[in-house]
């Protein structure tokens, strides 16, 4: 992700492989300010004992298995934004 900067209010994260079109196609903008309220929730909920537990390895399995099907269907959605275009 590349951070995009426009004013004070205006900040988002893009792919960066498509900022310099090196094989990804998605030209979504993510609110920074969003994504970083939504980042922080989710770290002061998160009990650093928990990444010790046996659980934790299954724990980042499925969160290795949701990233591959976040950018999975972000590809598809993309394709389908493009395709209406």
């Amino acid at each position: 992700m590349t951070y995009i900067g426009k004013g004070d209010a205006e900040r988002y994260l893009a792919c960066s492989s498509a900022r310099r079109r090196r094989g990804c196609s998605s030209r979504t903008l993510f609110n920074f300010n969003e994504a970083e309220r939504q980042f922080l929730d989710a770290a002061m909920q998160m009990d650093p004992a928990a990444r010790r537990a046996p659980v934790a390895s299954g724990t980042r399995d499925n969160l290795h298995r949701v990233q591959r099907d976040v950018t999975r269907l972000s590809g598809r959605l993309s394709m389908r934004v493009s395709v209406c275009l």
